[in-house]
């Protein structure tokens, strides 16, 4: 991450230590790790008065400010790898408030509200409905804008499965939605995003020369843009194509590799996290894919990571819940997401007599693209 990191305890007092003053009456336990992420120039008054309210003597509150690319994660995402309490705080453009987050452990949010310098906090009830509407709105702008999402993984060192063997916990990749279908001539697109949108449609249609073609055009006409940022993602799955596939040494299995497992078959892999909500919805649709004979001539192999400190029992839970029929194991060293180049969740990987001809989000999947897959020459 791109940061500044500083004690507050060197900050003059300002108005916005009123807003927080509640803040230090949660009753969290003194020795608790206190971090403060900020995104947001405009949210740096607050991040270090916020701070300051929460450093006691047995432990002091760190306050990071995010990079503009950091700042576009989740809140939930950003919080769930850091241990103990986590506050984000993102700037509101001209209002000169901000939004906080509050988490305590993995992620697990317990509180969310807007607040003002010296002015009550709106409390989080007022805000659940326009939260809602929010979340809804920023959905279709990442549809109408064909955004992919390929920037979601932060930083490769901090929390993506890339960390090394060595690593003695592997981080948590982060969830990745589908990329939109968009059409090119809608109005609105901006060209750049529908660029990357006919990129990724050409990937999907199994013409990775198309999509390099537009991955190459869209570097040279519209560097540094959106787009181009967002289009790193789809380079490192093309970059895969016609790599040889990994033994399968995963362990433990939660649904046990069949002894007839055959590695010159067709096989698709889907990576997932139990914690992940869209991982939530794609390996049932796989599931069902299967159930309808959709991926007949195929095998399917669910693979996880247990980031995120996620029990086995969860993962068990998690297969339980969705019917899952299939092999499912863990990649406990993080060994095949680095070698396919899975940086998020959920992905998907098709080998095809041992080697890889095509690499996704499991959204694209369907009868006919297995079956594209398993004729093509």
């Amino acid at each position: 991450m791109i940061a500044a990191l500083w004690m507050t305890g060197a900050f003059a007092a300002t108005p916005w230590e009123t807003t927080f003053a509640a803040e230090a009456g949660r009753g969290f336990p003194q020795d608790m790790p206190r971090t403060v992420f900020v995104v947001g120039r405009e949210a740096e008054p607050a991040g270090a008065a916020l701070c300051g309210v929460l450093d006691t003597p047995e432990q002091r509150c760190a306050t990071e400010v995010l990079s503009a690319r950091d700042g576009r994660q989740s809140d939930a995402w950003l919080a769930g790898p850091v241990k103990g309490l986590v506050y984000i705080l993102r700037a509101v453009p001209q209002s000169g408030g901000v939004t906080v987050s509050v988490f305590r452990g993995s992620g697990n949010r317990i509180d969310w509200y807007a607040a003002s310098p010296q002015v009550a906090s709106v409390p989080r009830q007022d805000l659940d409905a326009l939260q809602t509407r929010v979340e809804r709105l920023e959905q279709a702008v990442a549809t109408l804008k064909a955004s992919t999402q390929l920037s979601l993984s932060v930083t490769d060192e901090r929390l993506v499965a890339v960390q090394g063997p060595d690593a003695v916990e592997e981080p948590a990749p982060p969830a990745e939605p589908p990329e939109p279908v968009v059409e090119a001539e809608a109005p609105d697109v901006e060209p750049p995003m529908a660029m990357l949108a006919d990129a990724v449609e050409a990937a999907n249609a199994l013409q990775p020369e198309r999509a390099w073609e537009l991955l190459a055009s869209l570097d040279q006409e519209h560097a540094g843009s959106e787009a181009d940022a967002l289009a790193d993602r789809l380079r490192r799955e093309l970059g895969v194509l016609n790599r040889a596939g990994l033994p399968l040494d995963l362990s433990p299995w939660f649904v046990a590799l069949p002894s007839g497992f055959d590695p010159s078959v067709p096989t698709l892999l889907v990576f997932f996290e139990a914690w992940c909500p869209h991982s939530g919805e794609a390996m049932p649709a796989v599931q069902a894919l299967m159930d309808d004979d959709g991926a007949a001539g195929w095998q399917v192999v669910g693979i996880t990571q247990q980031t995120r400190a996620t029990p086995t029992q969860g993962v068990r839970d998690f297969v339980q819940e969705h019917g899952l029929s299939f092999p499912v194991g863990r990649d406990g060293t993080g060994e095949q997401a680095r070698h396919y180049q899975v940086r998020g969740v959920p992905a998907a990987v098709a080998l095809v007599d041992g080697t890889v001809r095509w690499r996704g989000h499991p959204a694209h999947i369907d009868a006919g693209l297995l079956e594209r897959l398993r004729s093509a020459p």
